[in-house]
């Protein structure tokens, strides 16, 4: 299932602008995200995957990872 470039159906980002996890939530609402781009194009490790999946399980959506190879993993928002 890919996501759409419609935004406006994901609940309102509610973290500090410029924080790790604002930025992960924008970025995941653009589509699908690679572990390799969360630590080499935005600085941050999973961590921050645990605290948006949190907020957007409140809102009905999951974020789900799939192993794409080993070492590289992708998440995205269902």
């Amino acid at each position: 299932m890919e996501q759409t470039a419609l935004n406006f159906a994901y609940p309102p980002n509610p973290y500090r602008v410029a924080t790790q996890n604002h930025v992960l939530y924008e970025r995941l609402k653009r589509g699908p995200v690679l572990l390799s781009e969360l630590h080499r194009s935005l600085g941050m490790d999973t961590a921050r995957i645990r605290d948006v999946r949190k907020m957007l399980k409140e809102w009905g959506y999951t974020v789900s990872c799939r192993i794409i190879e080993q070492g590289e993993t992708e998440y995205s928002i269902h």
